[in-house]
């Protein structure tokens, strides 16, 4: 993707995406661990995979998150239930849409449902969102708070579920000047200013 546009690196739903997928790729066979996932039903298995993906997502975008929005959703649990399965169906039916686009029926068909599937997701993504408290509001941090935030971040949860607890110290020093360094920019006058957008 970077060889055909490397502005993309720059992009925040590049960055996002690509950070989720390997926060997940590092995490998740270690929360899978720590939660039983391979002991028990199946059910249990699906309910505590989405939780799994969920937690080493959020954590993996969390520094992003931060730093770009400001804020950090208190309901990605329950979104991720919506969104897991949906993404799955919408991708399935994504493909069958290109498989039969040549046969106007099943396509105007399965576009429907696609429609309809998308919709539904928005809508109760959007609920999800209207409920009170749905986001913390958090300081404004700059590109090396985010940094110290991904390192404090995953060396803390590797080492809760390693218990390796050396991690917890090194996760100290990382937090340390993270919260010394919020607690200046808390503290020190800001100026009044005015943020100007513009997207081409």
């Amino acid at each position: 993707m970077l060889v055909i546009n490397p502005r993309w690196l720059f992009d925040v739903g590049f960055q996002l995406s690509f950070s989720a997928v390997f926060s997940i790729l590092l995490l998740v066979p270690l929360l899978d661990k720590l939660l039983g996932v391979h002991k028990w039903g199946t059910i249990y298995r699906y309910i505590a995979g989405i939780i799994s993906v969920s937690i080493a997502a959020q954590v993996g975008t969390l520094p992003l998150v931060w730093y770009y929005f400001g804020a950090f959703p208190l309901y990605f649990l329950a979104t991720n239930f919506v969104v897991v399965p949906s993404a799955f169906l919408i991708m399935l039916l994504a493909v069958l849409l290109l498989l039969f686009y040549p046969i106007e029926l099943i396509r105007n068909g399965i576009a429907v449902v696609l429609d309809n599937l998308i919709y539904v997701v928005n809508y109760l993504l959007r609920q999800i969102e209207s409920l009170p408290l749905s986001s913390l509001e958090l300081p404004y941090i700059d590109a090396w708070g985010a940094y110290a935030v991904a390192v404090a971040l995953v060396s803390a949860l590797y080492a809760v579920i390693k218990r390796k607890w050396s991690f917890i110290a090194v996760s100290a020093l990382v937090a340390l000047p993270l919260v010394g360094h919020l607690l200046y920019m808390r503290l020190s006058t800001v100026e009044p200013h005015i943020i100007f957008y513009n997207s081409s």
